[in-house]
């Protein structure tokens, strides 16, 4: 279901227990299953569906300047594929993370171009309305920003020791461990 802040859980919650007392479902039935059995959307992906329509207007300036203003789009040089980006802004403490600043620009650079470059508002509803898996890729954890489409499986601190080991051999010119295994001679 992706990254749920605590008061966003027990929100979920009320949620599901809503779809189970209007729908007139067991208690039984476990949360993922009334969501499937109602056809409701999590309230996670309602949140994200939402955040990306506001996204879609600041891109098109469909708001007011005062909220355009908040945020900074990525102009490349080149016409590249995904070149339509919001800069990222940088935050030292959570509660900037948590901000429209932050979770919009993420989440708009994690959709696809196709997507973004929608004609109209209701062209991309529909669109983000068929690509749903895509709003469950979106992540706001913490390094959600560094690594975009992060598999939570992939342990990123290997890639964090294989960069030392390049900047090791860089600085020294050789590699930091001396081998002393050597390769039997031929005589």
């Amino acid at each position: 279901m992706g990254y749920l802040l605590p008061f966003s859980i027990e929100i979920e919650h009320i949620h599901v227990r809503a779809a189970k007392i209007i729908h007139r479902l067991s208690d039984n039935v476990t949360d993922q299953e009334a969501l499937v059995l109602t056809r409701w959307e999590p309230v996670n992906s309602i949140y994200k569906r939402k955040l990306l329509t506001l996204m879609y207007k600041i891109h098109r300036s469909e708001v007011p300047d005062n909220i355009v203003s908040l945020f900074n789009i990525n102009i490349g040089r080149y016409n590249l594929r995904n070149n339509i980006k919001f800069s990222l802004p940088r935050f030292n403490l959570e509660v900037g993370r948590t901000s429209l600043r932050y979770r919009g620009p993420l989440s708009w650079n994690s959709i696809t171009d196709t997507i973004k470059q929608a004609q109209s508002l209701n062209t991309f509803k529909l669109l983000l309305k068929k690509n749903r898996a895509l709003l469950n890729d979106i992540s706001f954890h913490k390094e959600a920003c560094f690594v975009p489409h992060k598999d939570p499986e992939y342990i990123y601190y290997y890639n964090l020791l294989f960069y030392l080991f390049y900047i090791a051999v860089k600085t020294l010119g050789c590699y930091p461990v001396k081998i002393t295994h050597r390769a039997p001679s031929v005589a």
